[in-house]
């Protein structure tokens, strides 16, 4: 039995030369008016590499690399005038899988300039279901619009049919003959283009943390832009002075990406309640209270990461206004490349817990002052969540114990109320 696994691909450097060179033997053309890009992640690249149809020039997307970087550095070679270009690799809706490299609808944007630059007339992707539901249409969009090229996708499981695959690419579909292979080729082919995730869906509960000692509680997740995610807690004792946040990087395939790690810099007293965003430039920003911090009860504090995990400047204050108490930070990225944090503050609004905000650039810098978010500010406010939309604005979320007492009659002890 063929394993299909996606690291298990059966090919040599040697046996790759050779298929390249009588490829490349084989072409009369000087200039390929069709290349097509084969993932070296892929089942049996060899087998597609010599099911190649005569005219069209394959070149192998290697593993360890950026895969749109190596696509766009191959069509610059021939002026940026090849018409037709076939990328062969897994996919998910929404989301090409490069080389070391997700194209998607998270990571487009730091592509921008290359893709502009491909000036090719049509774009044939292979990956399985890259076109599905409204993520993959959004994403098909974008493409076009930076590439200017027509775009044919798959929106359903590319690959060998007795898996379920199939070789139609069914969004603005095309002829077979516009195929890049050769009909036996596919009718042979023995997998599919399907990311396979090293821990399988409905994989066992795993830990996180690795220090192990008394409490560890209150986890915040977040998607980050290579496929992986980042999980941040609040510790008691383990930065020696009762409570301290920590992290820790997974990869796209859920397996750790390096080690625990220590968010806060200033130790003194508490620090807790974390709350952590990815960002567009593929790095993130986690935000906590901190006790005393800011000379008045407990003030918010945040610390940004790049996409390599590295602290991009020190930790930053968030709240202005540092009388009393202001706790329990929620934060959101925003579509500009910045991100808004949220929390509840105490005797700010002149009755008990308000809900308070600050907006930051895509270079962590604030971008206007603190403002008040709650328009109700009788008794509490509180519990502040907030989230980043697709028009550049937020909604922030919150409940407010005057208006549950005031409904208290029809069966509700609390209500949430959502400014926009």
């Amino acid at each position: 039995m063929q394993n299909n696994n996606i690291c298990d691909s059966k090919y040599t450097k040697k046996t790759l030369t050779e298929l390249l060179v009588q490829k490349a033997h084989s072409q009369a053309q000087l200039m390929p008016q069709e290349i097509v890009f084969i993932d070296a992640q892929v089942t049996a690249v060899d087998e597609l590499l010599a099911g190649v149809k005569a005219g069209i020039m394959p070149v192998v997307i290697e593993s360890t690399i950026d895969g749109v970087k190596q696509i766009s550095q191959v069509l610059a070679q021939y002026h940026n005038q090849v018409g037709q270009v076939h990328l062969v690799c897994h996919g998910a809706p929404g989301c090409l899988y490069l080389g070391q490299t997700e194209l998607s609808l998270g990571t487009y944007r730091q592509y921008e300039s290359q893709l502009q630059e491909w000036n090719i007339d049509r774009l044939l992707l292979y990956g399985c279901r890259v076109a599905a539901g409204d993520g993959g249409a959004e994403f098909i969009e974008k493409l076009r619009n930076l590439t200017h090229a027509e775009i044919t996708a798959s929106s359903t499981l590319t690959g060998n049919t007795a898996l379920g695959g199939n070789w139609e690419l069914e969004v603005n579909p095309q002829p077979d003959s516009s195929l890049a292979f050769r009909a036996e080729t596919l009718a042979n082919y023995a997998g599919v283009l399907a990311i396979e995730p090293a821990v399988p869906l409905y994989e066992e509960e795993f830990r996180v943390n690795t220090f192990t000692d008394d409490i560890q509680g209150r986890p915040s997740v977040a998607r980050l832009n290579d496929g992986g995610f980042v999980l941040t807690w609040h510790s008691n004792l383990q930065d020696g002075n009762s409570w301290g946040i920590y992290g820790q990087r997974y990869n796209a395939n859920g397996t750790t990406n390096g080690e625990e790690f220590r968010v806060n810099t200033y130790t003194d007293n508490s620090q807790g309640e974390p709350s952590v965003t990815g960002l567009n430039d593929g790095g993130f920003v986690v935000t906590w209270h901190s006790e005393d911090q800011d000379g008045s009860g407990y003030g918010i504090y945040g610390q940004r990461y790049n996409a390599s995990g590295t602290k991009e400047g020190g930790e930053f204050q968030v709240n202005t206004h540092t009388v009393n108490w202001q706790i329990r930070p929620s934060v959101a990225e925003l579509n500009d490349g910045g991100f808004v944090v949220t929390w509840h503050s105490y005797l700010q609004d002149g009755s008990r817990y308000g809900i308070y905000g600050q907006r930051y650039n895509a270079s962590g810098s604030k971008v206007g002052s603190e403002f008040q978010v709650n328009t109700e500010t009788n008794d509490y406010q509180e519990y502040s969540s907030v989230t980043g939309l697709n028009d550049g604005g937020f909604v922030v979320t919150w409940h407010s114990r005057e208006m549950a007492l005031y409904l208290a009659y029809m069966g509700s002890d609390t209500m949430l109320l959502a400014l926009r």
